[in-house]
């Protein structure tokens, strides 16, 4: 030890274990790579098509929201016309119509009712009546 040479024993050996293990061996390290690269990839290609669905989705939703937005006007205009008269049968079936296509069920069998009691043989509100029980 005096004359300068340091004893094998005071190094630690551990430094050289990671690279001499066969995990990382080169033939499994290109492997595993190339697998690690393909799962990569079709991870990849599932974000994108994600992202493609939520912009078609999201495209739907809005057109949604402005179809009913249009269908919810023509409502609040037909109601403020029904106030004015009051026993006009179709008006009081279109309220029953876009009631049903807003999907207001509740409220759209109780237009019906007014419409079936002005006239209790109106064919189209027959009908439009079967459709909402069915619901």
């Amino acid at each position: 030890m005096q004359d300068g040479n340091v004893p094998q024993s005071y190094f630690p050996n551990n430094l050289r274990f990671i690279t001499e293990h066969p995990w990382f061996s080169r033939s499994t390290l290109f492997t595993k790579l190339l697998f690690a690269s393909f799962i990569s990839g079709i991870i990849l290609i599932g974000i994108v098509l994600q992202g493609f669905m939520l912009q078609q989705n999201l495209q739907k939703g809005q057109e949604i929201n402005q179809e009913r937005l249009k269908l919810t006007q023509e409502l609040i205009y037909w109601q403020n016309t029904a106030k004015h008269y009051t026993n006009y049968r179709d008006i009081y079936f279109r309220i029953a119509t876009l009631q049903y296509e807003i999907g207001n069920n509740e409220a759209a069998r109780d237009s019906l009712q007014k419409v079936l009691s002005l006239d209790p043989n109106f064919k189209e509100g027959q009908l439009l009546g079967e459709k909402i029980n069915k619901h």
